[in-house]
């Protein structure tokens, strides 16, 4: 592991500190505020260092087949049974290291690749973690910091305004006002970075055990900031959601971006839906499955092309032989013009996960007809990629809206809505 072990050690530490206790004095708010800044600082440079190796699996792919059981040793017997006496001695001489120390068993973990892969992944699940601890742990600021100096010299001359001539504002007047950096452990720009940073990672990131995770330690950050009462903070998850559709809708796009189901796209959206609150209206929910939707009726566009120079190209002709604009014929959502495949297959496997979680099987009910008209829809599309990614959706709805039949047991409708 890269860090596992320190990330491990320091969430359980983050979990245990009595933090109101901690803030009740002005240096041990101070030390928790740089405690803070340093650790998403080193958050931000770990997943600097993991990432590349997460978003590009296939460049150190290593299967089955290719590992060397003799190398990786016997379970329980002897390691030095498992590797020859001259399988060491070449070892010895390519790699300079040696393979029998102290009690004779290898220092082998296992395919380099695998373990390279092992290591970022289980480092960048903790860095999610930790994050996600620090956000549900730490107090909040009750009204966010201004982002620059030039906000709180606009704050006090408003001040100056009300203030009478004869009683002109103090020089420290800015330091009095109750949103200041030095009043809170956690800022509204250090909360800000920590969403887009868990945003980067579900992006970018292709292998599926470091996508759960931090999808869930994206539901638990915008839950808590969700919750807040000071105004800025309610309102930093609506932008994550607007990354999330414009990445749906991103130009120049490839096969790579839809590897994995969509990799970690539509866990960021389910996360974001997941985090609003059940005694409140879902209006990211309803924002998001209706941008989705739009999205996936594009299906049947017949200017959708798997590349972009080849969808301008379809475009171009068909615009010169019907004498129609170039324009016109390219459907647009949310201001992007749907010319590719990608983005509707983005749509459908973020539907497909929306309508698969249980936890939004009743919020979701209300889009079940107009998702199964655009999935039916798709089935005459063609492309491949659409037509699967919308039968893996149809299916998804189906079991949830009727349900699994269980002929051996006699039961029925179990899983459904209804």
């Amino acid at each position: 592991s890269l860090a596992h072990g320190p990330l491990l050690l320091l969430r359980y530490v983050v979990e245990d500190v009595p933090w109101a206790a901690v803030g009740a004095s002005r240096e041990g708010l101070a030390g928790a505020a740089g405690w803070a800044a340093r650790a998403l600082a080193a958050a931000e440079a770990l997943v600097d260092v993991a990432l590349p190796v997460l978003s590009r699996p296939q460049e150190r792919n290593v299967g089955a087949e290719e590992v060397d059981t003799a190398l990786l040793g016997d379970g329980g017997s002897d390691c030095g049974d498992a590797v020859e006496g001259g399988q060491q001695e070449v070892q010895e001489e390519e790699d300079g290291a040696e393979v029998n120390q102290g009690d004779g068993c290898g220092d082998i973990l296992g395919p380099e690749a695998q373990v390279v892969i092992t290591a970022c992944w289980t480092t960048v699940k903790e860095v999610s973690l930790v994050l996600a601890t620090v956000v549900r742990h730490m107090p909040l600021p009750t009204m966010a910091s201004p982002s620059s100096g030039a906000d709180r010299a606009a704050a006090v001359d408003a001040d100056a305004v009300e203030t009478p001539a004869a009683n002109p504002p103090p020089p420290e007047a800015a330091d009095l006002i109750p949103t200041t950096d030095a009043a809170n452990m956690l800022t509204c720009d250090q909360l800000r970075r920590v969403g887009e940073l868990l945003l980067r990672l579900l992006f970018e990131m292709k292998h599926n055990g470091a996508v759960d995770k931090t999808s869930l330690a994206l539901t638990a950050v915008s839950e808590r900031l969700l919750r807040a009462t000071a105004p800025e903070l309610h309102g930093l998850p609506r932008p994550w959601l607007e990354a999330c559709i414009r990445r749906v809708l991103a130009p120049g796009q490839s096969r790579d971006d839809i590897v994995r189901r969509s990799a970690g796209l539509p866990f960021a959206l389910g996360a974001l839906f997941l985090a609003e609150p059940s005694n409140a209206p879902k209006a990211m929910l309803s924002r998001g499955m209706n941008a989705l939707l739009a999205v996936a009726a594009a299906a049947t566009s017949p200017y959708l092309m798997v590349t972009e120079t080849d969808a301008a190209e379809a475009a171009a002709a068909t615009a010169t032989d019907s004498g129609m604009e170039t324009a016109a014929t390219a459907v647009k959502v949310e201001g992007f013009e749907v010319r590719q495949v990608w983005p509707v297959v983005h749509a459908f496997n973020s539907l497909r996960h929306a309508f698969n979680d249980g936890h939004l099987a009743v919020d979701t009910s209300g889009f079940f007809a107009p998702a199964i008209q655009a999935c039916l829809r798709a089935l005459r599309s063609r492309a491949w990629e659409i037509r699967n990614s919308a039968m893996l959706c149809f299916t998804a709805l189906t079991a949830r809206v009727l349900g699994f039949k269980n002929d051996s047991h006699g039961e029925a409708c179990r899983k459904a809505v209804s």
